[in-house]
Protein backbone atom coordinates (compact mmCIF):
# COMPACT_ATOMS: atom_id res chain seq x y z
CA UNK A 1 0.00 0.00 0.00
CA UNK A 2 1.23 3.51 -0.82
CA UNK A 3 2.16 5.74 2.11
CA UNK A 4 3.21 8.84 0.13
CA UNK A 5 2.86 9.83 -3.50
CA UNK A 6 4.34 12.96 -5.06
CA UNK A 7 3.48 14.10 -8.59
CA UNK A 8 4.94 17.00 -10.56
CA UNK A 9 6.50 18.79 -7.58
CA UNK A 10 8.11 22.12 -8.45
CA UNK A 11 9.86 24.70 -6.30
CA UNK A 12 11.81 27.84 -7.20
CA UNK A 13 13.78 30.40 -5.20
CA UNK A 14 14.27 33.81 -6.84
CA UNK A 15 13.59 32.46 -10.35
CA UNK A 16 16.01 29.59 -9.76
CA UNK A 17 14.03 26.37 -10.20
CA UNK A 18 15.31 23.87 -7.63
CA UNK A 19 12.72 21.11 -8.13
CA UNK A 20 11.65 20.59 -11.74
CA UNK A 21 8.78 18.14 -11.68
CA UNK A 22 9.52 15.46 -9.08
CA UNK A 23 7.51 12.23 -9.10
CA UNK A 24 8.05 9.80 -6.22
CA UNK A 25 6.20 7.03 -4.42
CA UNK A 26 6.92 5.60 -0.97
CA UNK A 27 5.17 2.38 0.01
CA UNK A 28 4.21 1.53 3.58
CA UNK A 29 7.25 0.23 5.45
CA UNK A 30 9.60 1.22 2.62
CA UNK A 31 12.92 3.00 3.07
CA UNK A 32 13.77 5.30 0.17
CA UNK A 33 17.34 6.52 -0.10
CA UNK A 34 17.76 9.94 -1.69
CA UNK A 35 21.17 10.55 -3.24
CA UNK A 36 22.76 13.18 -5.44
CA UNK A 37 25.29 16.00 -5.40
CA UNK A 38 24.90 19.01 -3.13
CA UNK A 39 22.39 21.35 -4.74
CA UNK A 40 20.47 18.55 -6.45
CA UNK A 41 17.35 19.46 -4.46
CA UNK A 42 17.24 16.69 -1.86
CA UNK A 43 16.74 18.92 1.19
CA UNK A 44 14.27 21.13 -0.63
CA UNK A 45 12.23 18.07 -1.56
CA UNK A 46 12.02 16.93 2.06
CA UNK A 47 11.17 20.41 3.30
CA UNK A 48 8.39 20.72 0.71
CA UNK A 49 6.84 17.43 1.82
CA UNK A 50 6.66 18.78 5.38
CA UNK A 51 5.61 22.24 4.10
CA UNK A 52 8.61 23.88 5.73
CA UNK A 53 8.93 25.30 2.22
CA UNK A 54 5.79 26.08 0.25
CA UNK A 55 5.77 24.14 -3.04
CA UNK A 56 4.98 26.01 -6.25
CA UNK A 57 3.15 23.19 -8.03
CA UNK A 58 2.37 19.50 -7.81
CA UNK A 59 0.15 17.05 -5.98
CA UNK A 60 0.64 15.06 -2.76
CA UNK A 61 -1.12 12.02 -1.37
CA UNK A 62 -0.38 10.80 2.14
CA UNK A 63 -2.46 7.93 3.42
CA UNK A 64 -6.04 8.76 2.48
CA UNK A 65 -5.41 12.52 2.24
CA UNK A 66 -4.78 14.06 -1.20
CA UNK A 67 -3.79 17.61 -2.09
CA UNK A 68 -4.52 18.12 -5.78
CA UNK A 69 -2.64 21.45 -5.94
CA UNK A 70 0.03 21.85 -3.27
CA UNK A 71 0.43 25.55 -4.08
CA UNK A 72 -3.13 26.03 -2.83
CA UNK A 73 -2.81 23.79 0.25
CA UNK A 74 -5.09 24.84 3.10
CA UNK A 75 -4.08 25.17 6.75
CA UNK A 76 -5.84 21.86 7.37
CA UNK A 77 -3.81 20.22 4.57
CA UNK A 78 -0.54 21.55 5.95
CA UNK A 79 -1.46 20.58 9.51
CA UNK A 80 -2.23 17.02 8.38
CA UNK A 81 1.09 16.62 6.53
CA UNK A 82 3.10 18.05 9.42
CA UNK A 83 1.29 15.76 11.84
CA UNK A 84 1.73 12.63 9.71
CA UNK A 85 5.36 13.21 8.70
CA UNK A 86 8.31 13.88 10.99
CA UNK A 87 11.51 15.63 10.00
CA UNK A 88 14.96 14.84 11.39
CA UNK A 89 17.40 17.64 10.58
CA UNK A 90 21.15 17.79 10.11
CA UNK A 91 21.52 20.12 13.10
CA UNK A 92 19.30 18.21 15.60
CA UNK A 93 17.03 21.23 16.37
CA UNK A 94 16.52 20.25 20.01
CA UNK A 95 15.20 22.72 22.57
CA UNK A 96 18.36 23.74 24.42
CA UNK A 97 16.61 24.51 27.70
CA UNK A 98 14.77 21.19 27.84
CA UNK A 99 16.11 17.79 28.81
CA UNK A 100 16.19 14.83 26.45
CA UNK A 101 13.00 13.51 28.07
CA UNK A 102 11.29 16.89 27.82
CA UNK A 103 12.22 17.24 24.15
CA UNK A 104 10.59 13.91 23.29
CA UNK A 105 7.64 14.43 25.63
CA UNK A 106 6.86 17.81 24.11
CA UNK A 107 6.40 16.24 20.68
CA UNK A 108 3.60 14.09 22.11
CA UNK A 109 1.88 16.74 24.21
CA UNK A 110 1.96 19.35 21.44
CA UNK A 111 1.37 17.28 18.30
CA UNK A 112 -0.70 14.39 19.68
CA UNK A 113 -2.30 16.21 22.65
CA UNK A 114 -1.37 13.37 24.99
CA UNK A 115 -1.47 14.07 28.72
CA UNK A 116 1.96 14.86 30.19
CA UNK A 117 2.25 11.81 32.46
CA UNK A 118 1.38 9.36 29.68
CA UNK A 119 3.61 11.26 27.24
CA UNK A 120 6.54 10.99 29.66
CA UNK A 121 6.06 7.22 29.92
CA UNK A 122 6.00 6.83 26.13
CA UNK A 123 8.98 9.18 25.71
CA UNK A 124 10.96 7.18 28.27
CA UNK A 125 10.30 4.00 26.29
CA UNK A 126 11.56 5.59 23.07
CA UNK A 127 14.69 6.97 24.74
CA UNK A 128 15.38 3.41 25.88
CA UNK A 129 14.97 2.22 22.29
CA UNK A 130 17.68 4.62 21.12
CA UNK A 131 19.96 3.69 24.02
CA UNK A 132 19.63 6.90 26.01
CA UNK A 133 17.60 5.98 29.08
CA UNK A 134 20.54 7.11 31.24
CA UNK A 135 20.54 10.53 29.55
CA UNK A 136 16.85 11.32 29.98
CA UNK A 137 17.55 14.23 32.36
CA UNK A 138 20.49 15.65 30.38
CA UNK A 139 20.28 18.90 28.47
CA UNK A 140 21.46 18.99 24.84
CA UNK A 141 24.72 20.79 25.66
CA UNK A 142 25.69 17.85 27.87
CA UNK A 143 25.15 15.35 25.06
CA UNK A 144 27.47 14.41 22.21
CA UNK A 145 26.36 15.11 18.65
CA UNK A 146 25.46 11.47 18.18
CA UNK A 147 23.40 11.45 21.37
CA UNK A 148 21.59 14.63 20.35
CA UNK A 149 20.72 13.12 16.99
CA UNK A 150 19.43 9.98 18.69
CA UNK A 151 17.16 12.16 20.83
CA UNK A 152 15.96 13.84 17.62
CA UNK A 153 15.26 10.41 16.10
CA UNK A 154 13.33 9.37 19.21
CA UNK A 155 11.35 12.62 19.06
CA UNK A 156 10.37 11.90 15.46
CA UNK A 157 9.71 8.18 15.88
CA UNK A 158 7.57 8.62 19.00
CA UNK A 159 4.94 10.32 16.85
CA UNK A 160 4.61 7.15 14.76
CA UNK A 161 4.38 9.20 11.56
CA UNK A 162 3.32 7.69 8.26
CA UNK A 163 6.67 8.78 6.82
CA UNK A 164 9.85 9.99 8.51
CA UNK A 165 11.98 12.48 6.59
CA UNK A 166 15.71 12.38 7.37
CA UNK A 167 17.84 15.18 5.95
CA UNK A 168 21.52 14.18 6.04
CA UNK A 169 21.15 12.88 9.61
CA UNK A 170 24.86 12.16 10.08
CA UNK A 171 26.47 15.09 8.23
CA UNK A 172 27.00 17.19 11.38
CA UNK A 173 28.51 14.34 13.39
CA UNK A 174 32.06 13.38 14.19
CA UNK A 175 32.97 10.10 12.49
CA UNK A 176 32.98 8.23 15.81
CA UNK A 177 29.30 9.16 16.39
CA UNK A 178 27.98 8.21 12.95
CA UNK A 179 27.68 4.48 13.63
CA UNK A 180 25.43 4.83 16.69
CA UNK A 181 22.98 7.02 14.74
CA UNK A 182 22.95 4.69 11.74
CA UNK A 183 22.20 1.78 14.08
CA UNK A 184 19.09 3.58 15.35
CA UNK A 185 17.93 4.34 11.81
CA UNK A 186 18.48 0.70 10.83
CA UNK A 187 16.43 -0.40 13.84
CA UNK A 188 13.55 1.90 12.85
CA UNK A 189 13.68 0.49 9.32
CA UNK A 190 13.58 -3.06 10.68
CA UNK A 191 10.45 -2.10 12.65
CA UNK A 192 8.69 -1.12 9.41
CA UNK A 193 8.90 2.67 9.68
CA UNK A 194 8.51 4.28 6.24
CA UNK A 195 11.37 6.72 5.62
CA UNK A 196 12.96 8.96 3.04
CA UNK A 197 16.63 9.39 3.88
CA UNK A 198 18.76 11.99 2.11
CA UNK A 199 22.32 10.94 2.84
CA UNK A 200 25.88 10.78 1.59
CA UNK A 201 26.39 7.52 3.52
CA UNK A 202 26.28 5.37 0.39
CA UNK A 203 27.35 2.16 2.10
CA UNK A 204 24.62 2.53 4.70
CA UNK A 205 21.91 3.28 2.13
CA UNK A 206 23.01 0.28 0.13
CA UNK A 207 22.29 -1.87 3.21
CA UNK A 208 19.09 -0.27 4.52
CA UNK A 209 17.24 1.26 1.55
CA UNK A 210 14.62 -0.71 -0.35
CA UNK A 211 14.56 1.86 -3.15
CA UNK A 212 17.08 4.53 -4.17
CA UNK A 213 16.37 7.77 -6.01
CA UNK A 214 19.22 9.65 -7.68
CA UNK A 215 18.46 13.36 -8.07
CA UNK A 216 20.34 15.62 -10.46
CA UNK A 217 19.62 19.33 -10.94
CA UNK A 218 16.12 19.10 -9.53
CA UNK A 219 14.87 16.02 -11.37
CA UNK A 220 14.82 12.29 -10.69
CA UNK A 221 17.53 11.11 -13.07
CA UNK A 222 17.32 7.44 -12.10
CA UNK A 223 15.66 5.24 -9.50
CA UNK A 224 15.49 1.57 -8.66
CA UNK A 225 16.44 -0.99 -6.06
CA UNK A 226 19.58 -0.35 -4.02
CA UNK A 227 21.31 -3.21 -5.84
CA UNK A 228 20.42 -1.81 -9.25
CA UNK A 229 21.45 1.77 -8.51
CA UNK A 230 24.67 1.01 -6.66
CA UNK A 231 25.84 -1.96 -8.71
CA UNK A 232 24.28 -1.43 -12.15
CA UNK A 233 23.45 2.27 -12.67
CA UNK A 234 22.13 3.00 -16.15
CA UNK A 235 22.23 6.79 -16.36
CA UNK A 236 25.58 8.42 -17.16
CA UNK A 237 25.17 11.01 -14.39
CA UNK A 238 24.42 8.30 -11.84
CA UNK A 239 27.56 6.46 -12.92
CA UNK A 240 29.64 9.64 -12.62
CA UNK A 241 28.24 10.45 -9.17
CA UNK A 242 28.78 6.98 -7.78
CA UNK A 243 32.28 6.74 -9.22
CA UNK A 244 33.23 9.63 -6.95
CA UNK A 245 31.21 8.47 -3.93
CA UNK A 246 32.24 5.94 -1.34
CA UNK A 247 29.85 3.00 -1.75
Amino acid sequence: MTALKIAGLRKSFDNNEILRGIDMTVSEGQVVGLIGSSGAGKSTLLRCIDFLEKPDAGAFSLGDHTIVDVAAATKADISYFRRETAMVFQSFNLYKLKTALENVTLALTESRKIATKEAQEIATEFLERVGLSDKRDSFPDKLSGGQQQRVALARAAVLKPQVMLLDEPTSALDPENVGEVLDVIRSLADQGQSMIIASHEMGFLRQVADHVVFMDHGVVAEEGSAEQIFLHPQHERTQQFLSRARV
